[in-house]
């Protein structure tokens, strides 16, 4: 059986003029080893609404939301949170591009589930 193909997932795009998100979830590590969860990536010509999260568990360290295009500080304490794009890195982006939340090294405890919302306009 064929194993190797289509291993590159696609960006998430459901049609236009429509808020779209995706998603993902990170969990620390309890060796304390820094994690890089993917949540998704976003097709070419997205705009950002926002970076929803929303913390289960406590994390005992930084946690952060990376692409090319954003870095945005998230929340360690129990809770919700929605952060806005920076009037500079809310899009529309030129490629395909993917999301990452990062755990620091040295935390041991966390659990959260992440949002990135966007929409794509009519070209």
């Amino acid at each position: 059986m064929v194993t190797a193909l289509n291993r590159q997932i696609s960006a998430r795009e459901t049609g236009f003029e429509m808020a779209q998100f995706i998603c993902g979830r990170v969990a620390a590590l309890s060796s304390g080893a820094e994690v890089m969860a993917s949540i998704g990536k976003l097709p070419v010509g997205a705009v950002l609404i926002g970076i929803a999260s929303r913390v289960v568990t406590a994390f005992n360290g930084a946690v952060d939301v990376d692409s090319e295009n954003l870095v945005a500080v998230l929340a360690t304490t129990t809770g919700s949170q929605i952060v806005m794009p920076a009037a500079d890195s809310g899009g529309p982006l030129d490629s395909d591009t993917e999301f990452y939340v990062t755990v620091s090294g040295g935390a041991t405890a966390g659990l959260a589930y992440v949002s990135v919302l966007y929409y794509k306009p009519v070209k």
